[in-house]
């Protein structure tokens, strides 16, 4: 076996080379990152000064065994989701594809026009064919012989394949079952429509904007033909294509070596920062306001109480500075934090319109005083059942990585009523970029710092509104001209775990069901009522020997919390006619 890992080792990647925008997060005093591709290097004895990191694909664990990697290195990047799930982690074992910068052309007009052919086919390497695609292969010669592609590893093989085209077949092969298929990522930016059958889950919307193939027994007269059906609606598919495109042009950002040796380093940095013990998986973070008196403290007695108790996790709510004098309102809040020590008061005046002040101000209090893997931040008028996120959160990479519900392609408002309008020369663009709504949003640790340390130095462009504001920010570390971030994972599975109003009417989009995991909107004594509804189903138990929680029960068994929704203003609205009706509605409550 010794012959085998040194023929896998490779020298350790260079840091010079590459870009500066995540240096900081390889500057570990006493700590040197050494990351090797495509071998493990040389068996050598523990050092506590070194952070050894490997990546290896699937074809190269194939011909390693446990044994070889036990003690040799402190993290392994791999491609093979038949070791770890997409974007995922099991223990010290991290997913990363090798997949470079997703480059999306300049005038995507143009490359619109410019599709007037309906099909093409993009083979693999003909080494790598199995019988599948040796008859997609030979059929599409027999029909449509001038629109068949060999993959060579030039972007003008695939330019040719993609530009033209309305939709492409790209064969299945070995390589990529287990992995993330290059061509499939690279056709997204040539507004392209894959027909492709392997793994496409990068971002929840993928499978409205991909087509497959019957393989057993493959007919290409009938895949034509079906492609004619969806030709139809074609306008749909490209939709959620640009959609797509910022979040898969998030992921690819950069070099694949560039993410490897970032992400190696944040990891690194990990072990670094609490020598011989574990960093805390999440620190939270509260939005409140000051007169919010009864808010947190409905969130003390319940959800708040099971993260200090069951999973001893740190949380403070975070208000906006108050007056000098010796008001009732200061008075209480003095001995609010004397009883509880969990306010932290940031230097910004209260007020909707000042929310992006505070949420940078929040970022920078956060990197400079918290340890975690994770930021989770939420709000006071929110009813959370932490456990499943906590679960989730313990299988993702705490590196370049945001969890949300998010908003894509959203329009700027003029109106200069509302709450997130923005003049042209504050944001000139007619969209926001993707960004994550607050009501529960988490950030890997190192992206907090980075934004943090791009705040400081003043790099960041103010908007109004604090989740596009979080946005913009979020889109400038990536596409920074000098200190661009190599990526950031949008994960964005499974909205259905939010209700953004408490309420379980079937008109609303995003409504309380048993599978809801977090509730916006809710009243003190509706955060009361769910806890008590959660209890009273066994989800919760409250002994002598302290809250226990029914980890057993599965994610869409959760206890139903409609008895809590209360408010008839829901029962005959739509979210089609009057959802900026009630989200103003609701600003205006609590600006009050």
């Amino acid at each position: 076996m010794g012959s085998l890992l040194a023929s896998l080792a490779l020298a350790p990647l260079p840091l010079v080379p590459l870009a500066r925008g995540w240096r900081s997060e390889c500057d570990i005093e006493g700590l040197d990152v050494q990351v090797l591709i495509h071998g493990i290097g040389e068996r050598s004895e523990p050092d506590r000064s070194v952070c050894r990191v490997a990546w290896l694909d699937h074809q190269d664990l194939q011909r390693v065994s446990a044994g070889d990697l036990q003690g040799q290195v402190d993290y392994l990047f791999t491609d093979s989701r038949s070791y770890v799930p997409f974007r995922g982690r099991h223990g010290s074992v991290l997913y990363l594809e090798n997949i470079s910068e997703f480059h999306v052309p300049e005038d995507l007009d143009l490359i619109m026009q410019e599709k007037t052919q309906l099909l093409s086919v993009l083979m693999p390497p003909r080494e790598r064919w199995d019988e599948v695609a040796e008859e997609i292969y030979r059929q599409a010669m027999a029909t449509i012989p001038d629109h068949v592609f060999v993959e060579d590893g030039s972007l003008q093989t695939e330019a040719a394949a993609f530009e033209r085209y309305r939709f492409c077949i790209i064969p299945e092969e070995d390589s990529t079952r287990n992995a993330v298929s290059p061509l499939f990522v690279r056709s997204l930016a040539y507004h392209t429509i894959a027909v492709f059958n392997g793994f496409v889950e990068v971002g929840a919307m993928v499978f409205n904007a991909i087509a497959d193939y019957d393989p057993e027994p493959f007919n290409i007269i009938e895949t034509i033909e079906t492609l004619n059906r969806h030709n139809k609606q074609l306008g749909a598919l490209w939709h959620y294509q640009r959609i797509i495109q910022d979040q898969v042009q998030y992921r690819y950002n950069r070099p694949f070596e560039e993410k490897l040796y970032s992400q190696a380093c944040t990891m690194c940095r990990l072990l670094a920062d609490l020598p011989g013990s574990k960093p805390p998986l999440v620190f939270v973070g509260i939005y409140s306001a000051r007169k919010n008196f009864e808010k947190r403290q409905a969130v003390r007695d319940t959800w708040g109480r099971l993260l200090r108790e069951q999973f001893g996790i740190r949380y403070r709510f975070f208000l906006g500075e108050g007056s000098a004098g010796a008001s009732t309102e200061e008075r209480r809040m003095r001995q609010e934090l004397d009883d509880h020590n969990d306010l932290v008061f940031l230097p910004v005046t209260e007020g909707y319109r000042m929310n992006s002040r505070k949420g940078l101000l929040f970022l920078e209090w956060i990197a400079e005083r918290a340890e975690a893997e994770f930021l989770l931040k939420t709000d006071d008028d929110v009813y959370l059942r932490p456990a499943p996120l906590l679960r989730q959160l313990r299988k993702r990479i705490p590196a370049q990585y945001a969890w949300a519900i998010f908003d894509y392609i959203s329009p700027v408002p003029r109106d200069e009523d509302d709450n997130f309008y923005n003049a042209e020369e504050d944001f000139p663009f007619p969209v926001f970029p993707p960004y994550p709504r607050g009501v529960v949003r988490v950030l890997s640790m190192d992206v907090v710092r980075l934004l943090a340390k791009a705040s400081q130095e003043g790099r960041l462009r103010m908007i109004y509104g604090d989740d596009p504001c979080i946005g913009v920010h979020l889109r400038q570390l990536l596409f920074d001209a000098n200190e661009p971030l190599p990526s950031l994972t949008l994960d964005d599975f499974d909205n259905r775990v939010f209700a953004m109003e408490p309420s379980c009417h079937h008109n609303l989009w995003s409504k309380m069901t048993n599978r809801t995991w977090a509730i916006h909107h809710v009243k003190p004594e509706q955060i009361l009522c769910m806890w008590s509804a959660d209890l009273a189903a066994g989800y919760y138990e409250d002994s002598e020997a302290g809250l226990r929680i029914d980890e057993d029960r599965e994610l869409n068994e959760f206890p139903d919390l409609c008895s809590c929704a209360t408010d008839e203003s829901f029962f005959e609205r739509s979210d089609l006619d009057k959802l900026q009706e009630e989200t103003q509605r609701v600003l205006d409550d609590d600006e009050e």
